[in-house]
């Protein structure tokens, strides 16, 4: 396996100023002859989906895309997730007929869990044939680098990890997923899967647990009282 993962905590200031700050989820996809196509949650429910046939081919750029092939969807809240649990997440079968990258990004605003800490996981992002030679992904809060790793072999490779708690400087704040594809000369099949996913902070399952003691205490007693009686 060749997967690297750093970066894990809050390390540089990288604005993501090419998608709108607005509270409407935003697929984007950019190659680097650029040729783009941006498509938003039109109906409000989380999750925004592109494919080729269906929302037309990457334009715009100097000549045509060599990404022939782009199926991506991208779910939050309120498919998944809410304001105060944060959820994104990714997935994509993309294909190049030649040497080229491409860019997709996942942008929602919006989340409001104070402090905000996320695990990064289910994730595989592969070259699955073609001269496919390597592939990396990042996380931004409020337009803030998060986490990143990156992967250069074949294979399944896979994610499951906690990032740092940062204390927001916004409320409520944004959230990107950034994945960057890279095809060699004869092209390159990728498959890409993230999830991010908000952890409640350690008070809250002190919390819930004083909580839970309480409630079984309450349920042991009215037990007694009625074996009593």
């Amino acid at each position: 396996m060749n997967l690297f993962f750093k970066n894990l905590s809050l390390v540089a200031i990288a604005a993501v100023a090419s998608l709108p700050v607005s509270a409407i989820p935003t697929l984007k996809l950019t190659d680097d002859l650029g040729n783009s196509i941006t498509l938003t949650d039109g109906d409000a429910d989380g999750v925004v989906s592109y494919n080729t046939l269906a929302d037309g081919a990457l334009t715009g750029g100097s000549s045509a895309s060599l990404w022939t092939v782009n199926i991506n969807g991208g779910i939050t809240k309120p498919f998944s997730g809410s304001t105060s649990e944060p959820f994104m997440g990714l997935v994509g079968l993309n294909s190049a007929s030649g040497a080229g990258s491409l860019i997709i990004e996942f942008f929602e605003d919006g989340f409001t869990q104070t402090p905000f800490q996320a695990r990064v996981a289910n994730t595989a992002i592969n070259p699955l044939g073609g001269d496919g030679s390597g592939s990396t992904l990042e996380t931004f809060y409020n337009a803030v680098l998060y986490s990143t790793f990156s992967n250069n072999a074949p294979g399944a490779d896979s994610l499951n990890v906690l990032g740092a708690a940062v204390t927001p400087g916004t409320n409520p704040y944004s959230l990107t997923l950034k994945t960057t594809l890279v095809a060699g000369a004869s092209g390159g099949l990728f498959t890409s899967d993230l999830q991010l996913t908000g952890v409640p902070e350690p008070g809250f399952y002190g919390a819930l647990a004083v909580g839970l003691s309480g409630l079984f205490v309450a349920v042991a007693r009215r037990r007694r009282a009625a074996v009593a009686e």
